[in-house]
């Protein structure tokens, strides 16, 4: 696992210049308010983790969730740069998404089971793909409330994440 971790970190540009990393104290004001920025990566939901040379963004429909509803979480990968980026992962979960709760507590999904194959990913200049998820507002154990949706590498989005949507559930 160590070792898995120091290859990810050796073969993934680390934080480049001019990108970011995004404090949540920063990016929470008030009721979940989130200020607009680039590509980055959010700190405080556990340990701070790498920031990809990728752009990422996120988007989710409806952001105004009553129970039993579906939302549809949309993810796109973009390589804007002129060299080809690669990330290797230590499973076959590559992409994913997580809500989380004002604390940083993962309330959504349940947890997945993902293979132990690990995988290069190879992402050429000019690269953009859309990576489409589902989630249903279904289950008595997550309240209503305002929570964050991020989504990003890993499968839950934790290893690099676009900047998150606010869902509030009604």
């Amino acid at each position: 696992m160590r070792l898995a971790l120091i290859c990810v970190l050796i073969c993934c540009v680390g934080c480049a210049s001019g990108q970011r990393e995004w404090p949540v104290e920063d990016a929470v004001v008030g009721p979940l308010e989130v200020k607009a920025v680039g590509p980055l990566l959010i700190r405080g939901f556990g340990p701070p983790k790498m920031i990809l040379n990728l752009d990422l963004e996120s988007e989710a429909t409806p952001v105004e969730v009553a129970r039993g509803d579906t939302v549809s979480i949309v993810l796109t990968v973009t390589n804007n740069r002129t060299v080809t980026q690669f990330v290797d992962f230590s499973s076959g979960c590559k992409f994913g998404f997580a809500l989380l709760s004002r604390e940083g507590e993962m309330v959504a999904p349940e947890p997945i089971v993902c293979t132990t194959v690990a995988q290069r990913v190879e992402f050429e200049p000019g690269y953009k793909k859309e990576f489409r998820f589902n989630w249903t507002w279904d289950s008595d154990n997550i309240a209503a409330g305002e929570y964050l949706l991020r989504a990003g590498f890993g499968p839950y989005g934790e290893l690099c994440s676009a900047p998150p949507v606010i869902l509030t559930l009604r």
